[in-house]
């Protein structure tokens, strides 16, 4: 929430989205009036209280008219929308705006001019010491790691002691309403969860939460994202059994990956990680699909429907979902986040390098438990070193992707027998 920032901006120009070789189309192009059509340049402000003064400019502006501008109405704007003395004043990088005749009429106004453009969110990692950041757009997550929850609950109080003081300096509030609480872990543990605070308010602890469309539980079974997903494809399939006496194949099987693939597949590399058990009704759901895309029974095989639409099995899909990833991250296309997870083998003896190292094959780390063997860093690197060395070396995501299709189909095998 932005408080006591005041704005500055004019409207010399507009910008649009559109291809190349369309600057004059109609759509992107403003619209004058002959002999009588024109423009005007306005200074004007706002902040989170309302809006400012707006000021004609008459001329061409430069250093002088816009420090006039500022002595004639940037103070009465303040006292109007009644931020004090003490406001935050923020504006572009125009060489009229930084000179430096400009940067001392501020500070001998005493007004804290804020940084174009302001850094908010990006050196938020740097200010949580002790702990691990992770953004996306205007959502932030931080977590620790501790034996205890106890003593995760005391250091995520201490980051959040850092945060509050990073977001005073940058005259930002956190809402504590919208702020939630989650501990992860797969241990038996007291019913009681420990509290974490934010300036004296305690906040919200729960048990499951949705975080960029995936629900996340506290003992990262998924659930309720599993049931979340069969609900949605369910209603998607229904609809798709009713209609499909009327399309054409080749509308069926658009249908089918626009409409119900996508739900099914839609972050698969996070939470494939659940149990067989949990997994096991996306499997019939996604069974049941290709039944109806084929218009076949539920008694039908449908091996014989993958082999005829030239699709892959569930255990297939996951799979290349899996080896997509992998591709992405290894190649500079995934977020960088995500480098972590997956490390190719390095390792030499002597002058000449291992066969795996040379097939460009990942690390695949250790894990005793069966559940930490299922996660994405041990699943997807033993998915990668399967593949063949002509597909470890595609230079395009196109390519890597066809290829690994074709090598995905050709190994999969009838569970029916012929």
């Amino acid at each position: 929430m932005w408080k006591k920032v005041l704005f500055f901006g004019n409207n010399a120009k507009r910008y649009v989205w559109r291809k190349s070789n369309t600057a004059h189309h109609p759509e992107y192009t403003i619209p004058t009036v002959k002999h009588r059509g024109g423009s005007i340049m306005v200074w004007a402000c706002f902040s989170s209280a309302g809006t400012g003064k707006m000021v004609k400019i008459d001329g061409k502006m430069d250093g002088a008219k816009y420090r006039t501008i500022l002595e004639e109405n940037l103070m009465e704007s303040a006292k109007d929308l009644r931020l004090g003395r003490r406001f935050v004043f923020q504006q572009d990088n125009d060489p009229k705006h930084k000179a430096n005749s400009t940067m001392e009429w501020f500070k001998n106004k005493h007004i804290q001019v804020l940084e174009w453009p302001s850094l908010y969110i990006n050196d938020l990692p740097s200010v949580c010491t002790g702990s691990e950041v992770q953004m996306y757009a205007d959502d932030t997550v931080i977590y620790v790691h501790a034996k205890s929850k106890q003593q995760a609950a005391q250091e995520l109080t201490t980051v959040m002691v850092q945060v509050t003081k990073w977001l005073s300096d940058s005259c930002l509030h956190l809402n504590v309403k919208k702020t939630v609480c989650m501990f992860f872990t797969k241990r038996a543990t007291d019913a009681t969860e420990p509290d974490v605070y934010v300036s004296g308010e305690k906040l919200q602890v729960v048990s499951d939460f949705k975080y960029l469309g995936i629900i996340l539980d506290s003992n990262l079974s998924f659930k309720k994202h599993v049931k979340k997903v069969i609900q949605i494809t369910k209603f998607n399939l229904a609809n798709f059994r009713f209609i499909r006496n009327c399309l054409t194949t080749k509308v069926a099987k658009l249908y089918f990956k626009s409409m119900i693939l996508p739900h099914l597949t839609y972050c698969l590399t996070s939470w494939a990680q659940a149990c067989c058990t949990t997994l096991k009704p996306i499997q019939s759901v996604y069974k049941q699909a290709l039944k109806v895309l084929d218009r076949k029974p539920n008694s039908h095989h449908h091996c014989h429907i993958l082999r005829k639409h030239e699709l892959l099995s569930w255990e297939n899909l996951v799979q290349y979902t899996d080896a997509c990833l992998v591709f992405k991250i290894l190649n500079g296309l995934a977020p960088p986040p995500l480098n972590i997870f997956v490390k190719q083998k390095t390792q030499t003896y002597g002058s000449r390098s291992t066969r795996s190292a040379m097939r460009g094959d990942c690390i695949v780390p250790l894990r005793k438990s069966t559940f930490s063997k299922s996660a994405f860093s041990v699943r997807a690197s033993h998915v990668w070193n399967t593949l063949p060395s002509d597909t470890h070396n595609c230079t395009t995501y196109h390519t890597f992707t066809k290829c690994l299709k074709t090598w995905l189909k050709v190994n999969q095998i009838c569970e029916h027998g012929p």
